[in-house]
């Protein structure tokens, strides 16, 4: 007897599970880059997986700059915790709230300037939003 693959997203349960809808289109995974992105005030584009990867890839990819220091943490925590929960899903049958994931994810980014950045570095602005 073979196992039976389900390729429904299982964080939604509607349509295929591809990158581009787990991460991006779902509208669990969407829900939470909505709020991500308002509360970091920072504006990715509408794109595909391989192309968003390499258009953020191409923008940050100055070394040395805090200033890009937040929109990278922000897309591979936002990629991690969205992965994450599809497993817990998967495998557990555990489901947490998008706005719980959102929270974890701005307290991991929170916690990772706090103890890796020069935060003086970072804009007031920046500083304020991330509460360092």
């Amino acid at each position: 007897m073979g196992s039976t693959v389900i390729t429904t997203c299982v964080l939604c349960g509607e349509v295929e599970e591809t990158h581009d809808h787990l991460f991006f289109l779902c509208r669990y995974s969407s829900k939470i880059w909505k709020s991500l992105n308002a509360r970091a005030r920072i504006h990715w584009p509408n794109l595909p997986w391989s192309r968003l990867k390499n258009w953020a890839i191409g923008r940050y990819r100055t070394k040395g700059k805090t200033k890009f220091v937040i929109p990278k943490l922000l897309l591979a925590s936002a990629i991690y915790h969205i992965w994450m929960e599809r497993n817990r899903r998967s495998f557990n049958n555990q489901f947490t709230p998008a706005r719980k994931v959102e929270e974890d994810i701005f307290q991991l980014i929170r916690a990772h300037l706090i103890n890796g950045v020069k935060v003086d570095d970072l804009p007031p602005a920046q500083r304020l939003i991330w509460e360092v």
